[in-house]
């Protein structure tokens, strides 16, 4: 399955760079067509003037690269969850969607696009916890079709030379 992984439409708007509190609303997982494996992980923003935007992230599993998604799981305290597998999308789902995190976002040039790019994420603090405390947890969706991401139009899929390394 092709998913649409273009930074910016009118559900994804690209977030201005800044620290963003985020919740985690989606997971999906599919191969670049050079046989690549990427985890996309879909976050809310929870609080501020961005508050209920969309940002899209993906994490593409190829060495060196591994640590930006265990750092993502060290934010939302699953680092040691056990028998983790990031192909088992319904079990993937139960276990990130609804996690909550602290991340600063920064925007990034790559063959002449500008991508909206989540870094450093970490923990929130309590007091981080208390501004969000109101706010409703997403719950998983249904289904292991991929993780809810929308498919490409046409069916377009995203070449190994879109890779930004």
């Amino acid at each position: 399955m092709a998913l649409n992984f273009n930074p910016r439409d009118e559900r994804n708007p690209m977030l201005d760079p800044g620290d963003y509190i985020l919740e985690i609303v989606d997971y999906g997982r599919w191969d670049t067509d050079g046989g690549k494996p990427v985890v996309k992980v879909a976050s809310k923003v929870l609080h501020g003037e961005a508050e209920g935007q969309r940002q899209d992230q993906n994490y593409f599993m190829v060495k060196g690269a591994k640590w930006r998604l265990a750092e993502l799981f060290e934010a939302i305290g699953k680092i040691d969850a056990p028998n983790i597998d990031l192909d088992d999308i319904a079990a993937m789902k139960k276990l990130m969607v609804g996690c909550r995190y602290f991340a600063k976002v920064s925007h990034r040039e790559y063959n002449g696009k500008t991508y909206c790019e989540i870094q450093k994420p970490v923990a929130l603090s309590h007091d981080m916890q208390e501004m969000v405390s109101d706010r409703p947890r997403a719950t998983p969706t249904t289904g292991d079709d991929g993780g809810g991401f929308e498919e490409t139009p046409n069916n377009t899929s995203v070449s190994d030379d879109d890779i930004p390394f």
